[in-house]
């Protein structure tokens, strides 16, 4: 965004959603969940972030998580590509549906990862399913570390 592009920042994670807790950013009326329910349209549910990124923050209460139509994801990220030079999917990990849906929509990744085996053991298969959907895997971010014997 600093760059003159506009970025848009998804927090695509249906079931867990809390980028706009991690942003800081509060009192969200209208969210993606609310767009997924076809309760709101899509430009009511992007705020300024950050340094001039636009983010579109997921719905924290269950209600939303219910109402919400993961299945429409799709839709909802092309008429994003519409609008930014740059979209900033936050999946959750694992093989649910949003996941697959970023992956398949996506072109390219960026693991974000732990410094634990589990962890970096589930970020490879997410590498190797990316390869096998056509997304280009660019790299790793090792999230949480704190140099203690038993990380990695």
């Amino acid at each position: 965004a600093q760059f003159g592009k506009e970025v848009i920042l998804m927090d695509a994670d249906i079931t867990m959603a809390n980028l706009s807790l991690v942003l800081g950013m509060e009192d969200i009326p209208i969210t993606l969940h609310d767009v997924l329910a076809r309760e709101a349209d899509l430009k009511d549910a992007i705020y300024e972030g950050p340094a001039g990124v636009k983010v579109i923050p997921g719905g924290l209460s269950l209600e939303k998580v219910k109402k919400a139509k993961p299945e429409r994801l799709r839709e909802v990220i092309r008429e994003i590509s519409q609008m930014a030079d740059f979209i900033l999917i936050d999946a959750p990990a694992g093989l649910e549906m949003t996941s697959v849906t970023a992956l398949l929509i996506g072109k390219e990744l960026i693991i974000v990862t732990n410094p634990e085996i589990s962890a970096i053991t589930d970020s490879l298969k997410t590498k190797l399913i990316a390869e096998k959907l056509g997304t280009l895997p660019l790299g790793a971010i090792l999230n949480r570390v704190t140099n203690e014997k038993t990380e990695l």
